[in-house]
């Protein structure tokens, strides 16, 4: 993650960003990639409980009428915009840490907060209707076969690929905003970046962006779903109403 922030912030490939990085040798490179770590752990633990506890109570008052997958999309998106607003400022303090700044003026506390509602709110969005339609249509393993633990990871590995492809850009924006000690709007940002290296230079960190989605979404998925089932078996009460559904 601190790979990507760099890259998305500085322009530069994988390789450059690994040779500035490791420059001042391998302790100081170390230092540099988990300077972060503290906000980084902490904003993740509070957002995902955020998200998902959310979630289910807005997918719960939803019109039992409306389509699954709208209420899939709603629950979702609401859900994540309410983390990302509330826990904002210690995702400001982890990108200027990881690139190496201080920590942010109160006035910075909410910079790029646009650009992070729409990623954090339309992602979650999609990352649900994709998951859930994934494990619908994607046939179940043979009952006991080793296999099993694979549809899971596969699905959720899938959905958080797929929001990257629409919403990276945004990520983007918002991490330049965060490091940016100077007022500036989301389409000033735009139009800089543009000039820069047009449509690609919104996409720079895409690839690593991708692998550490998948991989997140793909463990979360698979221990969600395995959690969910044996927590039923037990006979302890899981609501139905969990915003990445009811289906295992």
């Amino acid at each position: 993650n601190t790979m990507q922030t760099h890259m998305q912030t500085s322009g530069l490939d994988a390789t450059s960003t690994a040779r500035n990085i490791a420059k001042d040798g391998p302790l100081a490179a170390t230092r540099s990639l988990y300077r972060a770590l503290g906000p980084t752990v902490a904003r993740l633990g509070a957002r995902q409980g955020l998200k998902f506890g959310s979630g289910a109570t807005i997918k719960q008052a939803l019109p039992p009428s409306m389509p699954e997958v709208a209420r899939d999309a709603i629950a979702g998106g609401a859900s994540a915009l309410t983390a990302t607003t509330l826990l904002f400022p210690l995702d400001a303090i982890k990108t200027r840490w990881q690139v190496g700044m201080g920590y942010p003026a109160f006035r910075q506390l909410y910079q790029g907060l646009q650009p992070a509602a729409t990623y954090s709110s339309c992602g979650m969005a999609l990352w649900v209707v994709s998951r859930n339609a994934l494990e619908r249509n994607v046939p179940d393993p043979r009952s006991g076969s080793v296999w099993v633990p694979w549809k899971h990871f596969l699905c959720g590995g899938l959905a958080g690929m797929f929001v990257q492809i629409p919403f990276f850009p945004c990520d983007t924006l918002k991490k330049r905003l965060q490091a940016s000690d100077r007022p500036v709007t989301m389409l000033q940002e735009a139009r800089v970046l543009h000039a820069d290296g047009g449509l690609s230079r919104f996409y720079r960190g895409f690839a690593v962006k991708c692998a550490f989605t998948a991989l997140n979404g793909a463990i979360f998925n698979t221990v969600f779903v395995y959690v969910r089932s044996a927590l039923l078996r037990r006979g302890v009460g899981v609501s139905g109403g969990h915003p990445v559904g009811e289906r295992s």
